[in-house]
């Protein structure tokens, strides 16, 4: 390994091994400034053919290993006021595609997870902690064969992670530009009216 890499395998749904590969890091590196929770698995299966333990499954993986990656940082980095939380979301929910059911039930909640977290911190007492949702698209890994280049998503990433404390809080974001989750077709045009 490089200098200034330290890795280290742990099953994130599970909240101890979490917590500990981030104490190890923090322990080989310093503290953890920046966080892009990237846990997912995309199992393909009809909701009918498959087992209660296959939802299960995906959503402890998808949904709460992001949560026990995030519960392990978030704590130092209120104690310092720094740090950077990105999750990586996808719109998945919206239009779910047969046989993906669990990947975009786990997606859709990491909407709510992020604003919940995102609201649940003081900005006047933590203006400079913050975490937001970033949809990289399509990308090759070992989920998927089509789409970017992981190395190719983090210029888009980036920002989120080298914003300023003034910068976005519990928001969504792909390509580079927010996505306003939820909002109707009337306030979107009164936002872009109104230069909102």
């Amino acid at each position: 390994m490089g200098e200034g890499v330290f890795t280290r395998e742990a099953d994130v749904a599970d909240n101890a091994a979490c917590s500990s590969a981030f104490a190890a890091a923090a322990k080989a590196l310093g503290p953890v400034d920046g966080l892009v929770a990237a846990a997912a698995v995309y199992p393909k299966a009809f909701f009918l053919d498959q087992s209660a333990a296959h939802l299960e499954e995906v959503l402890r993986i998808n949904v709460v290993g992001v949560a026990n990656a995030v519960r392990a940082v978030l704590p130092g980095m209120m104690e310092r006021n720094h740090g950077r939380v990105v999750v990586m979301g996808s719109l998945a929910d919206l239009n779910p595609l047969p046989g993906s059911l669990a990947y975009s039930v786990s997606k859709g909640a990491l909407h709510s997870l992020v604003r919940g977290i995102a609201n649940e911190i003081d900005r006047d007492r933590y203006p400079d902690v913050l975490i937001n949702e970033f949809n990289p698209g399509a990308t090759r890994t070992a989920m998927s064969e089509h789409g970017n280049d992981p190395e190719a998503i983090f210029p888009a990433l980036l920002p989120l992670i080298e914003c300023g404390r003034d910068g976005p809080q519990g928001r969504f974001f792909q390509e580079g530009r927010e996505i306003r989750l939820n909002e109707s077709w009337k306030a979107a045009l009164k936002r872009v009216v109104l230069r909102r």
